[in-house]
């Protein structure tokens, strides 16, 4: 069973659809990485899997529990966490050694979801990529997957 689930989320804004159908499966102890040209829909995909925004359409199971329509504080209390763009715990450790050390402290059934822009930092974090582009997931596999895939590089060099 995956700690987390995310199937066939859509979030619209008005006119535009932030998420079109996004889907995740992360399983205990993985560490996963969102990557994604700007606008492709990462962070309204975090914020919709932590409560910040509801989804429009679609479930959120975290620990075979469905939460897709639970506010933050309960899937808080459930254990899911949302942080932002934290560069480090403690700044004397690497990022990496920061996220083993949050993981650690937590009980074994944890994972980590990254949302990140750098290919090159998130790399030595993640066992696994999914990729996000106009709000679905384009691509998931591991790092060297994602790096060869063609439609990933053909997203990122049309963004550019």
């Amino acid at each position: 069973m995956a700690l987390l689930e995310v199937q066939g989320i859509q979030k619209a804004f008005g006119a535009r659809k932030a998420l079109d159908g996004a889907g995740l499966r992360i399983e205990a102890g993985s560490f996963r990485g969102v990557i994604g040209p700007n606008g492709s829909g990462k962070s309204t995909l975090l914020k919709a899997i932590a409560g910040a925004h509801f989804a429009d359409a679609g479930t959120v199971v975290f620990n075979g529990q469905d939460v897709t329509r639970t506010l933050p504080y309960e899937r808080s209390r459930a254990g899911m966490g949302l942080k932002f763009q934290i560069t480090a715990v403690l700044p004397e450790l690497s990022a990496y050694d920061d996220v083993l050390l949050a993981m650690q402290a937590h009980q074994s059934w944890c994972a980590l979801l990254i949302v990140e822009h750098d290919l090159d930092f998130i790399r030595d974090l993640c066992d696994r990529l999914s990729v996000l582009d106009h709000g679905q997931v384009l691509d998931g596999g591991t790092v060297e997957e994602i790096q060869r895939a063609d439609k990933v590089k053909k997203v990122y060099a049309t963004r550019e």
